[in-house]
């Protein structure tokens, strides 16, 4: 199975999502940044773009343990 990991650190947070695709993991990430940047009115919406976000594709059988990003 394939999985795809975004992630995308901030000075102050970092985020990550996974999902079945890398637009839908890359589009999942944005909507938690909007989301982050409704809860703190002082994060500025456009501070990240899609391109931005780092997507990672693992091939992995569920469930898994990952140390440092690999399956142990």
């Amino acid at each position: 199975m394939i999985i795809y990991i975004a992630e995308i650190d901030t000075r102050h947070f970092s985020f990550l999502t996974a999902a079945k695709s890398e637009a839908g993991a890359r589009s999942r990430l944005m909507a938690g940044w909007r989301r982050h940047c409704e809860d703190y009115s002082t994060a500025d919406p456009g501070y990240i773009k899609p391109d931005d976000v780092a997507v990672h594709a693992l091939d992995i059988d569920a469930p898994v343990i990952l140390r440092d990003g690999e399956p142990l």
